[in-house]
């Protein structure tokens, strides 16, 4: 990191910008649409569409709650043109719908048109801006690292309905096939979900799922990011 630069600081501690890393801005805040039943891997399933098109290069920071209902593996959605219209995540039950989430972009990429004439505006040496006091930026006040081991947790700043980035974590989702007690085979389903453990932790947990089938088979899609969340602040 380097020794000079610039940083600001709320009256309570929240590193709130720094500028040796990428800077995000709030592009849009909703909730989850649909949740459904999968079958014949038997688990849920939920979508989140964005009123925003991005482009698929473009970094993201997608922070969503998860106390009401358990996370985990997920994917971008895209439209035809290849641009980013949504998220599609496996989630812990029928109750997935209306999760509240927050969707953030780097500056640079359609800056939206602020709301104040005045204000404090960043550029970079090529002349790009990387911030605006007028509109609204992301902040973290917390960044966490978790495993997806059954039972790890780890402990974040107290802040009850958190919004963790939760793209950013370690995934796996495997089927295997098991003898059923009434003959045939079962189709296993297992997977790692994440949930916010009170309001100061975050832990991880294998869940399990089985339904008779007359042919089942094994598989494992793991889904690596850099096991860290960042937690952001919910004003926005």
């Amino acid at each position: 990191m380097a020794s000079f630069g610039f940083k600001a600081v709320s009256d309570s501690g929240e590193l709130q910008l720094e500028d040796a890393g990428d800077f995000f801005r709030f592009l849009e805040g909703g909730t989850s649409d649909s949740v459904y039943y999968e079958s014949p891997l038997p688990h849920y399933e939920v979508d989140f569409y964005f009123n925003s098109r991005v482009p698929k290069s473009e970094p993201l920071i997608l922070a969503i709650r998860c106390d009401s209902v358990d996370m985990g593996m997920g994917w971008y959605l895209t439209d035809s043109n290849g641009e980013i219209r949504g998220y599609h995540a496996v989630c812990g039950g029928p109750e997935g719908a209306n999760i509240p989430y927050k969707l953030f972009a780097r500056y640079g990429w359609n800056t939206p048109s602020p709301d104040e004439d005045y204000g404090m505006l960043l550029w970079d040496e090529n002349g790009k801006l990387v911030y605006d006091s007028r509109v609204v930026e992301a902040h973290t006040i917390d960044i966490l690292s978790i495993s997806w081991a059954d039972g790890d947790s780890a402990s974040h700043v107290d802040r009850p309905g958190a919004f963790y980035d939760l793209p950013g974590l370690d995934y796996y989702y495997e089927a295997y096939a098991q003898p059923s007690p009434t003959g045939g085979f079962q189709q296993m389903a297992a997977f790692n979900l994440y949930r916010q453990s009170g309001s100061g932790a975050l832990e991880c947990y294998r869940a399990e799922g089985a339904v008779s089938v007359t042919y089942a088979s094994d598989w494992r899609n793991e889904q690596t990011g850099d096991g860290k969340t960042i937690i952001v602040d919910d004003a926005p």
